[in-house]
């Protein structure tokens, strides 16, 4: 019995400092909306394990909420470099959106959808995107495709901009 109890305390111990159970409490603050406490989370994550390609995507949208767009951009690139993902390309391309960097926001958004030509949400954006930049003849192509590919509340937006 006292050899399983010590097991046990063993393994606690080596899991509450272990990138795995960061990444977990990282993940618990952030949907407290603890930004704070989920930033170091995902930060120790890292220091731990660079390579915890999820780490850095969770502390960019930690960075995003908190207002480093700069922030959030670097952490998306560095989880692109670890894992090419479409999630990754489509969220560094808001974040870039969103900072003026349009023709690098398109850029990403256009690889995420060569990555994953069914991903519907970055149509959407890629939708917005051609209108803040006045190409109103590409709005309406890439809500319908949203629409295509499952995306429904992208037919209001549709109402809305090709009347």
């Amino acid at each position: 019995m006292n050899v399983l109890l010590s097991l046990a305390v063993y393994v606690v111990m080596l899991l509450q400092g272990s990138p795995a159970s960061l990444l977990q409490e990282g993940k618990q603050q952030y949907q407290q909306r603890n930004l704070p406490a989920a930033h170091t989370a995902f930060t120790k994550a890292i220091e731990k394990d660079p390579s915890l390609v999820e780490a850095y995507f969770r502390r960019g949208l930690v960075k995003e909420k908190m207002n480093d767009l700069p922030g959030a951009e670097a952490d998306y690139s560095a989880a692109i470099a670890l894992d090419p993902l479409p999630l990754y390309y489509n969220n560094r391309g808001l974040t870039r959106q969103l900072q003026g960097k349009t023709a690098a926001a398109e850029a990403d958004y256009l690889q995420a959808i060569a990555l994953d030509p069914a991903y519907a949400h970055v149509y959407v954006n890629l939708a917005m995107l051609y209108s803040e930049t006045n190409q109103p003849e590409k709005i309406c192509d890439n809500l319908q495709k949203a629409i295509d590919n499952g995306f429904l509340p992208a037919a209001q937006l549709k109402s809305e901009y090709c009347k």
